[in-house]
């Protein structure tokens, strides 16, 4: 199970709100049933025995390490970056292979 602790979806809307909202319906969209869960709860899950991969949103860098210390060990965690059109100045079509590159082989990992 894909895990994302990101801020409220239907909160202020923000870039990174947007980009993490249209994430998570892409991934639905392909068949995913992704989890959301904030700070809190992330806190409180990461000691449970059960197999996941967490992605925490940067805007919370600071407390990776303090969750993947506490982290059971069949949970894999990892930093959630967003990929700025900018950076990226050809087409959007540039962008979109780009985060399918990234993405696709998340999804094709063993459960």
């Amino acid at each position: 199970m894909n895990t994302f602790v990101v801020p409220p979806l239907h909160g202020p809307t923000t870039g990174g709100t947007r980009y993490n909202r249209g994430l998570l319906d892409a991934l639905e969209r392909l068949g995913e049933r992704p989890e959301q869960l904030s700070l809190e709860q992330a806190r409180r899950a990461v000691g449970e025995p059960r197999t996941r991969t967490m992605w925490i949103d940067s805007l919370w860098l600071e407390e990776l390490p303090g969750l993947a210390r506490r982290a059971s060990a069949r949970w894999r965690i990892g930093l959630l970056t967003r990929a700025l059109p900018t950076l990226f100045p050809r087409s959007s079509h540039a962008t979109a292979t780009v985060e399918r590159s990234l993405v696709t082989p998340i999804l094709r990992r063993p459960r």
